[in-house]
């Protein structure tokens, strides 16, 4: 899910830091939208919403999750990405053009990499809060086992024991 946010996070960044009013605009939508949608409801909508009869996407619990985490934390990346591209001092990029270096190599030689330092930090940081945000995956993934608990205590009539290991599983 990390490697997902942070790469559509990236696009999402670049995206906003160009020129281009038609590239611009839709990154800071998305943005803006994520941002503001709590997390539960995008892992609901992920899994549940996407079924739904004019979509019909039937993800696995595995693909709705880190779909729904790479979904929700790009939004956050990218303005962390943002900020740290657009932090890089100006003087580095006319440093670079007075050596003669093309945009690209301008951009992949000196800007991107000082601009990945000063975006450390942040991404840590967001890497760890979905960590703790992996926690609300479990709207997805405890309908099923408490389906199977309730088929497993219904064939051996030991309820208490098949919710011990549920709780055993979600605890693990």
């Amino acid at each position: 899910g990390f490697a997902g946010a942070a790469l559509l996070g990236l696009l999402l960044a670049l995206m906003r830091t160009s020129g281009n009013r038609l590239l611009r605009v839709p990154a800071a939508m998305y943005t803006e939208a994520f941002k503001n949608i709590p997390l539960i409801v995008i892992i609901y909508m992920g899994y549940y919403g996407l079924a739904g009869d004019p979509i019909n996407i039937n993800l696995d619990v595995t693909e709705a999750a880190v779909l729904s985490l790479a979904i929700f934390y790009a939004a956050y990346l990218s303005e962390i990405f943002r900020a740290a591209l657009v932090g890089v001092h100006s003087g580095q990029r006319e440093a670079a053009q007075a050596l003669g270096l093309s945009r690209l190599t301008t951009f992949g030689a000196v800007i991107f990499p000082q601009g990945v330092r000063l975006a450390l930090a942040g991404t840590n940081t967001m890497m760890v809060d979905m960590l703790k945000s992996s926690s609300l995956l479990v709207i997805i993934s405890a309908a099923e086992l408490f389906q199977v608990g309730k088929s497993a205590s219904s064939a051996t009539f030991r309820t208490m024991e098949v919710m011990i290991v549920i709780a055993a599983i979600y605890f693990a």
